[in-house]
């Protein structure tokens, strides 16, 4: 089924395995992968501030970082038709809620939902990844961060089911098990 224009997205929290089966399906699918563009934006800042942007932002530092990072998930999905990505707009907006929810105010809230409805269109499928499907009791790296990936994965579910879109629930288990999933619903629509 390969393509020059299907665009398939991955959303979901960190430690899911989003990004290696999304590289897997863009090679399957003969078309670029796009990964999230927050170690880009954060060393643009870093270069423009000439100092690394530190983890204890104020709320207003904190929003203008992730303002810069859904712009710039926007623009990299915009330029690219047929596409694979790792984190759609979606995930980029739930990042916004979670960190800086006060800094927004209700007309950029209203700009910023109807920016990831219209991105959300632009894909065949979106593959939503929960956190229990894939994090590996082993990693105890991933496993501090547990509280905050169950609190960002409960933001980007209620976001899309407020917005009205429907992800697909990737199964629990191996990349393998994940990637024949998604190739059978994208070549059958099962």
């Amino acid at each position: 089924m390969p393509s020059d224009y299907v665009n398939v997205g991955f959303t979901g929290a960190g430690g899911t395995g989003k990004t290696e089966l999304a590289k897997r399906v863009a090679e399957y699918l003969g078309v670029p992968f796009l990964g999230s563009p927050v170690r880009k934006v954060t060393a643009e800042l870093t270069a423009e501030m000439k100092e690394p942007i530190a983890q204890n932002l104020t709320p207003q530092e904190q929003w203008d970082v992730q303002r810069h990072i859904f712009i710039a998930k926007f623009d990299q999905d915009l330029r690219c038709q047929g596409r694979v990505t790792d984190r759609i707009l979606l995930d980029a907006y739930s990042y916004s809620s979670l960190f800086c929810w006060r800094e927004i105010v209700d007309p950029v809230v209203e700009a910023f939902e109807k920016l990831v409805v219209e991105n959300y269109a632009t894909y065949k499928a979106v593959f939503y990844a929960p956190v229990e499907s894939f994090l590996s009791q082993q990693d105890s790296f991933r496993l501090t961060g547990l509280a905050y990936a169950h609190t960002l994965d409960a933001v980007l579910r209620g976001h899309a089911a407020r917005l009205g879109l429907k992800l697909i629930i990737l199964p629990p288990g191996s990349v393998e098990v994940r990637y024949k999933f998604v190739l059978d619903l994208l070549e059958h629509g099962r």
